[in-house]
């Protein structure tokens, strides 16, 4: 990948937005030509470095046109690489990631090498505004499957004869149908264990070969509940360990998506995300914290910024200099682990959010913990064939207990 050059092109994009009548980032926009509502307010300079990666010679782009992703826009990134595709002479091609994906047909403007440099750059601008334009269509079938939509997409790009195949993934990332559907269950997982059970059940889906540049993961519009930071870096992670399983080469693009979608009547399923519950008893305080947000995998590592998910019972403690809480590490059942190992884990996760609280200014004094693995479980979590079930998220848990408190939080 020539690195000058990706790093270059987010300005020829800023100049597209223009010519289409919307404002580049922070700008005030005229009279939007977009087919969407939503504000173009993501134009931006490209903001990674995509050298020494292959050098794309096909791309596709495959878009939640749907409710609950944000309206599709390339970023500058995404926006650089299709510009050095057309500047090459070729073009990609566009596909909406609804529940029966299809191709977003758009009259693109071909890039000849008997055309003037000035013509052709003229045309690489003004296909750069029709895509962002064809990608914000309303979708004419419900459902999202961004999985599905990368299978068809890759399915063109092999009959083509692309032999260095790009896909520029833009979604949130929370499907509501096909192999990826997404629910509290799967974001409880640890991510490799997803990947691999969505591995297991479509042998013949290999991405081997294939770059994927993910951009909006995480990010959602309405019906969908906007996540925290923890849970847009859990939605981000299970895709990432999944489309790596695959063989896909995975570039997280890291910049924000707007919060609209696009004009659509078509149902989407708002997905349920694993969150911390407070419960408020005579002078007791309880957090359920569920582990997926606070570690990263079947381990005690803590996840960054997590610090911040306990501000507000580190606030508590500091307000009640003499309340005491107590911590209880829990996991899933599983076989594939002995109840000795289980509680060693649940017991590590405890002491880690034990430092987080003296890290946070809470004498270790007033703190205690303990890990109990699977033996105090809500609800039976293993099938009869040994698979966890639906409520295995729920059980792989830190409760923080919180006694002597004068009042419940205002929350």
């Amino acid at each position: 990948m020539k690195k000058n050059t990706i790093l270059a092109h987010g300005s020829a994009f800023l100049a597209a937005a223009v010519l289409a009548g919307c404002a580049p980032f922070g700008g005030e926009a005229p009279v939007a030509a977009s087919a969407s509502s939503c504000p173009a307010a993501v134009y931006q300079d490209a903001s990674v470095d995509l050298s020494g990666y292959q050098t794309p010679d096909g791309i596709a782009i495959v878009v939640a046109n749907t409710a609950n992703s944000p309206a599709p826009t390339l970023s500058g990134t995404a926006s650089a690489l299709v510009e050095d595709l057309m500047t090459d002479q070729t073009l990609p091609t566009l596909w909406s990631a609804t529940g029966n994906p299809s191709q977003i047909r758009v009259p693109l403007q071909t890039i000849s090498a008997t055309n003037s440099r000035k013509k052709n750059q003229t045309r690489v601008a003004n296909n750069l505004v029709r895509i962002d334009d064809a990608i914000k269509t309303t979708p004419s079938t419900p459902g999202m499957s961004l999985f599905e939509g990368i299978g068809v997409a890759l399915d063109a790009l092999a009959s083509q004869g692309v032999s260095s195949p790009w896909i520029i993934l833009v979604g949130s990332g929370l499907d509501d149908t096909g192999p990826m559907t997404t629910t509290t269950g799967i974001l409880g997982e640890d991510p490799a264990r997803v990947a691999d059970r969505v591995a297991a059940t479509n042998p013949g889906m290999r991405l081997d070969g294939i770059t994927i540049l993910a951009t909006s993961l995480g990010y959602t519009a309405p019906p969908q509940t906007p996540p925290s930071d923890a849970q847009r870096q859990l939605i981000s992670d299970t895709w990432d360990a999944t489309l790596t399983r695959l063989g896909a080469t995975v570039v997280q693009d890291p910049l924000p998506a707007p919060a609209c979608s696009v004009n659509s009547d078509q149902p989407v399923i708002p997905t349920e995300l694993p969150e911390i519950t407070v419960k408020c008893e005579a002078q007791k305080l309880t957090y359920e914290l569920p582990s997926a947000l606070l570690f990263g995998g079947d381990s005690a590592e803590l996840r960054q910024n997590v610090a911040a998910l306990l501000d507000e019972p580190v606030q508590i403690l500091l307000d009640n200099p003499s309340a005491q809480v107590e911590l209880v590490g829990h996991t899933a059942s599983t076989q594939e682990t002995t109840d000795d190992q289980s509680v060693q884990l649940s017991t590590r996760r405890a002491e880690a959010v034990a430092t987080v609280l003296e890290a946070g200014g809470i004498d270790l004094s007033r703190i205690t913990w303990r890990g109990v693995g699977d033996t105090e479980p809500r609800h039976e979590d293993l099938n009869p064939d040994g698979t966890q079930n639906e409520h295995a998220a729920e059980e792989r848990r830190v409760d923080l207990f919180i006694t002597g408190v004068a009042s419940c939080p205002d929350r």
